[in-house]
């Protein structure tokens, strides 16, 4: 897959947001909730949030305009943190399979989108989830692609 730019990211997160806007006031599909799934969020979008970049005064206006001022403070410091590929999630719970951990509830700090959530579907459906995020927007998509696990927007 070739590498997106930062407008195309920005594109694919501004669908995201409009959807999560949409999801208070109507149920969303199935085609939308998989949108929700694929969400790439703001990691690796520094140069986005930086308000001396006139370059990316645009894009960074129309992602402010669809959320909150504190879910925009919030979202600002997403790229910065870390992220777990969907390669070392499969790895983990491979991992817990290979031990023989057939029953488990999985507390996740800054469980962020819900990668963590991802593989068990078909590799540990047994296993259940509590997450806590700070970030509004990724914990709101979170408990909507993953409604069976308890997901907490709180510090």
């Amino acid at each position: 897959m070739a590498k997106r730019n930062l407008q195309e990211i920005v594109e694919e997160n501004v669908k995201v947001l409009k959807l999560l806007n949409e999801a208070s006031v109507r149920t969303l599909t199935t085609k939308e909730l998989k949108q929700l799934s694929e969400y790439p969020g703001f990691f690796g979008c520094e140069e986005l949030f930086d308000p001396e970049n006139e370059q990316t005064s645009e894009l960074r206006e129309q992602v402010r305009e669809l959320i909150s001022l504190k879910a925009y403070q919030q979202v600002k410091v997403a790229p910065m943190q870390a992220h777990l590929s969907e390669d070392v999630v499969k790895l983990i719970y491979e991992k817990l399979q290979d031990f023989g951990i057939d029953d488990a509830k999985i507390f996740i700090p800054g469980s962020g989108i819900g990668t963590l959530m991802k593989a068990p579907r078909v590799l540990a459906p047994w296993i259940s989830f509590t997450g806590i995020e700070m970030n509004p927007v990724d914990a709101n998509v979170c408990s909507l692609v993953y409604p069976t696990a308890d997901i907490q927007n709180t510090a």
